[in-house]
């Protein structure tokens, strides 16, 4: 014979249920920064003419592409190597930040906003098409990277996030540029919120320099000199991370990109010393 339990004890069951599920719903603690910023596990010593280094990403087989200020040149590293493998002059000089190749193709980003598109560089016969867009100075684009699940390169405001009467005070931006219509889409991809960061980080000036979406967790990291920080939001400008970089280990932290695998790179300016790339493994979240 079945007999039935107290109300008072099915009550109590399903109070303990819908308490596991809303633990595992929204789980009591953050997961674990996934890598060990106080501890590059390399560092790469950049030649002369990167002294100035301004953007990073990377690419197949151990290498890395990188642009510097004022040269519109592509610099092909390899870290196996230790060295530059080749070297691919597309214009004359410009304010060049940040790179990203899609494929074959390089986009080059200069800071009033205009996109440069370099192609054919292995074949001898290099073609070059820029894509003006909406941004100016008043914005100094800064960052470039790319969401390959959306087709978007993004675009990383150092400074005023706003344009032709838009108003995103209080934020910085980051603006998605279609390459299925070689346009930059109207409203902002992201609006990151500026004055929680500067609160938190006791008034540390948050101007991102540099930006990557992560192969493995899509969140987005941006890198920013100017405060030495480094925030992590997810695909909906959720702040997860705020993380002060020590001076002594990011001199001039410009740029920022990811390999495959997860592993982290961060480039930065020499200053009066040469420019240097710190590698860092990822150890999951």
């Amino acid at each position: 014979m079945r007999t039935k339990a107290p109300t008072h004890l099915v009550a109590f069951l399903l109070f303990c249920g819908s308490m596991g599920l809303l633990k595992a719903q929204f789980p009591s603690e953050k997961p674990s920064f996934p890598y060990t910023l106080s501890e590059p596990d390399f560092r790469y010593e950049l030649p002369g003419e990167l002294n100035e280094v301004s953007g990073i990403c990377s690419r197949e087989g151990g290498m890395l592409a990188m642009v510097q200020d004022e040269s519109g040149r592509i610099y092909l590293y390899n870290t196996q190597q230790h060295s530059l493998q080749s070297i691919h002059h597309f214009r004359e000089h410009g304010d060049f930040e940040g790179i990203e190749y899609v494929g074959d193709t390089a986009f080059v980003l200069r800071s009033d906003g205009t996109l440069f598109e370099v192609s054919g560089q292995h074949g001898g016969s290099m073609q070059v098409t820029s894509y003006p867009t909406f941004l100016t100075k008043d914005n100094d684009a800064e960052g470039l990277g790319y969401d390959a699940d959306k087709g978007y390169l993004l675009i990383a405001c150092k400074s005023s996030p706003s344009y032709e009467g838009q108003s995103y005070k209080g934020n910085r931006a980051v603006y998605a540029f279609d390459l299925g219509s070689r346009s930059l889409l109207p409203q902002p991809y992201l609006l990151i919120n500026r004055d929680i960061i500067e609160t938190k980080m006791e008034e540390q000036k948050f101007r991102p320099a540099g930006i990557a979406v992560h192969p493995i967790s899509k969140d987005i990291y941006l890198v920013a000199a100017s405060g030495q920080l480094l925030v992590v939001t997810d695909a909906h400008a959720n702040i997860k991370w705020i993380k002060k970089l020590k001076k002594s280990i990011f001199r001039q932290p410009e740029g920022i990109c990811f390999d495959p695998d997860g592993r982290m790179y961060i480039c930065s300016e020499g200053g009066d010393k040469p420019g240097y790339v710190l590698e860092f493994v990822y150890k999951g979240e």
